[in-house]
């Protein structure tokens, strides 16, 4: 039997809104949305819905991309869930990709 123990770790600090390189992608909300993008350099983001068969099919290598390029925040917002936000930006149809700088 092998016991763990936590760590006495602490993180260092970091701005509200910027986020950690082991995060692979992000889930962007009407709430996060301004935080997020404003205070990141490079933002890359997938409007996607569950019932959208090739949004299902482009998600691992939107994932995939997101691991290789750690530097630059991929994000993700749910158009049925995130209808204001799908709506400020027009989203037509989907997978819509934006990049933000």
């Amino acid at each position: 039997m092998f016991l763990l123990r936590a760590s006495p770790y602490n993180p260092p600090s970091i701005p509200p809104g910027r986020l950690e390189t082991q995060v692979a992608t992000v889930e962007l909300t009407k709430e996060n949305f301004q935080d997020i993008v404003g205070n990141n350099d490079f933002v890359v983001i997938d409007f996607w819905a569950p019932w959208c068969g090739p949004c299902r099919s482009f998600a691992p290598t939107y994932e995939a991309a997101s691991e290789k390029h750690a530097d630059i925040v991929f994000g993700k917002v749910n158009t049925e869930e995130e209808q204001e936000l799908a709506g400020y930006f027009q989203i037509r149809s989907i997978p819509t990709l934006m990049i933000f700088r």
